[in-house]
């Protein structure tokens, strides 16, 4: 049989479903209260960072303006995150790492949504240092701006590298530089980092108490094989980094 045609079918029956009226009614207020002129619905399943599967990229996200926005408008966007499970490049890159698409279920985070013009830069952050597992740290990739993310399966840039070093003295961070972004936008004469180590400390912190929030221990040497990832933005003129998720 033809897969694609299978998934198709499948993407086109749940598009084709009514959404059950009660979850909209319960949604549309809510969304109603959110100061950003644009959301974005975030695919998230449970077929994702897995030990030995990323799943990064396979899910459709979607965003939805929310001037004037309809009943009908919020149910083809849900619709549209869900039906993402059952596209080619994702049921074939489960099918290769045996990961079972009957119990793959999906769920929807709703955020503000922000613009490539409105970012400084993005990037992930992991809590691990793959260059020296005898060190605490935490990896950081970082792209400038926000044309190029970290979640796009083809990217013309090699993003920012930087280590965030756990020292032994509880509560202090210090940011190390790898390698710089390179690409046919960036200038790397100029010798400029993408951000500034003081924020990506910041973030350094923030990617540990997660670590520890979500594994429920600190971040230890040796640990590979126990890590988070974030995914994070950094608005220009901010000095916060916003953690969109982890």
């Amino acid at each position: 049989a033809d897969v694609k045609k299978e998934l198709e079918t499948i993407r086109g029956l749940i598009m084709g479903t009514p959404v059950d009226k009660s979850l909209l009614e319960a949604v549309l207020p809510l969304l109603k209260q959110c100061e950003s002129e644009k959301v974005i619905l975030r695919s998230s399943t449970n077929a994702e960072d897995l030990r030995r599967f990323s799943g990064a990229g396979l899910y459709t996200s979607t965003t939805l303006k929310l001037t004037n926005m309809s009943e009908l408008d919020l149910e083809m966007a849900i619709k549209t995150v869900w039906a993402s499970v059952w596209l080619p490049q994702a049921y074939l890159e489960r099918l290769d790492f045996g990961i079972d698409s009957e119990k793959v279920a999906m769920c929807i985070l709703v955020q503000p949504f922000y613009g490539n013009t409105d970012l400084e830069a993005n990037g992930v952050a992991v809590s691990s240092n793959p260059y020296d597992p005898d060190k605490r740290g935490v990896f950081v990739t970082t792209f400038p701006g926000g044309t190029f993310r970290a979640t796009d399966s083809v990217n013309q840039i090699q993003p920012e590298q930087t280590i965030v070093h756990m020292s032994r003295v509880p509560g202090l961070f210090e940011a190390e530089l790898i390698t710089p972004a390179r690409g046919p936008s960036i200038d790397s004469s100029k010798g400029v980092t993408v951000c500034e180590h003081l924020k990506l400390e910041q973030l350094g912190r923030t990617v540990a108490k997660l670590h520890n929030a979500l594994l429920g221990s600190e971040i230890m040497d040796k640990y590979l094989n126990d890590a988070i990832d974030v995914e994070w933005l950094l608005l220009k003129g901010s000095n916060q980094i916003l953690i969109i998720q982890a």
